[in-house]
């Protein structure tokens, strides 16, 4: 996989791509179903093994100061549904973090492949408030 990044240009912009490892330190539990089809000095490209479902990891430190873990996701012929974005998060991010979806203005729109999914993990902390609340009986709500 080749490098697509052109990481002077972004870190003039308070972005400072990181070592490949960093994204490779999350992964966990994917033998068997996902294989590494390419790697670059920013992340690494996967290809589930029995359905066209290709994920790219990589990571970098935002203008914001935080590390940042960018999860991609997509099929050849469609969207990722719910259940496989939850499966990647699984093993690209980790069932116990948080990862978010962000929705931009339009004049933000970055759409290299209309099949793609973003997931992204602050990898130094939480960055949204917490929006869920908690009912006497313990259960959580909306």
């Amino acid at each position: 996989m080749k490098n697509m990044i052109d990481a002077e240009a972004l870190e003039g912009q308070g972005r400072k791509i990181l070592d490949a490892s960093v994204a490779a330190s999350f992964i966990s539990g994917i033998q068997g179903i996902f294989f590494k089809t390419g790697d670059g000095e920013d992340g690494y490209r996967f290809q589930h093994k029995l359905y066209p479902l290709t994920v790219i990891t990589s990571a970098a430190i935002e203008a914001d100061g935080k590390r940042w873990l960018h999860v991609s996701l997509a099929h050849q012929k469609r969207i990722p549904d719910y259940s496989e974005i939850q499966r990647v998060r699984k093993h690209f991010i980790g069932e116990d973090k948080y990862a978010v979806i962000v929705f931009p203005p339009k004049d933000f729109y970055v759409n290299l492949n209309p099949n793609c999914i973003h997931l992204w993990h602050c990898i130094d902390g939480h960055p949204l408030p917490e929006f869920s609340g908690q009912l006497k009986s313990g259960e959580r709500v909306i």
